[in-house]
């Protein structure tokens, strides 16, 4: 459901009126420019800024290069310059699988599938909490088939097995996999409205990637 003045499909809207001829809908930090792939006008966001040309936040100054990757129950981050690498953050009885980062705001994302939930924390490892999780009960440690039964005893899940994740920083969704329910799901970053985008024709899905610029 979206405004009046606004179309698009409830969670990504757009003003039905063409930044070219109202420049008003683009952010102070935007200009309307001609997208290089559609050529169709939109509101893009100056240099140093990010989002979607109708609200632009300043991307933050990054201090170093490194990776941050899961192993088990930590996240560890990697120098590319060799230097040692360190946990960020560890938290017994989770296994993590999938990560992301949103990179302008400084925060990681990634998947727990022994606590079913999907996570989030700063990069220097504070503020650490559960972005999704299933609510009900914790399956730790059980096979891939005995969930499956657990499922049928106790209904659907709202969170099964999520894997592979993907952050989209500029029109602020998180997209990802659950090899549990068999589909892909979105999430907004914001207001955490979900829904599933795909539950036909898949089979232990892992993997995803977004491509931003694309929309």
């Amino acid at each position: 459901m979206f405004a009046q003045g606004y179309e698009g499909d409830g969670y990504k809207c757009r003003s039905a009126v063409p930044c070219y001829q109202d420049n008003s809908i683009c952010s102070a930090d935007a200009q309307c420019l001609p997208d290089r792939v559609t050529r169709e006008w939109k509101c893009q966001c100056n240099t140093g800024f990010f989002g979607d040309g109708q609200e632009c936040n300043k991307i933050a100054k990054r201090s170093e290069d490194y990776l941050i990757v899961t192993k088990g129950m930590s996240l560890i981050k990697v120098p590319v310059n060799g230097d040692k690498a360190t946990p960020i953050m560890v938290e017994p009885f989770q296994t993590s699988i999938g990560i992301d980062i949103d990179c302008p705001n400084q925060k990681v994302y990634w998947s727990d599938v022994a606590t079913r939930a999907i996570k989030v924390g700063y990069f220097n490892g504070s503020e650490r909490e559960n972005f999704l999780d299933d609510g009900t009960f914790v399956i730790i440690v059980l096979s891939h088939s005995i969930r499956r039964l657990l499922i049928q005893f106790w209904g659907e899940l709202d969170i099964g097995s999520p894997e592979g994740l993907s952050v989209d920083w500029v029109s602020q969704n998180l997209y990802w996999t659950d090899s549990l329910k068999d589909t892909i799901e979105v999430a907004n970053l914001k207001t955490k409205q979900r829904k599933v985008l795909v539950s036909t024709g898949l089979v232990n899905p892992r993997g995803i990637a977004a491509y931003p610029q694309r929309g």
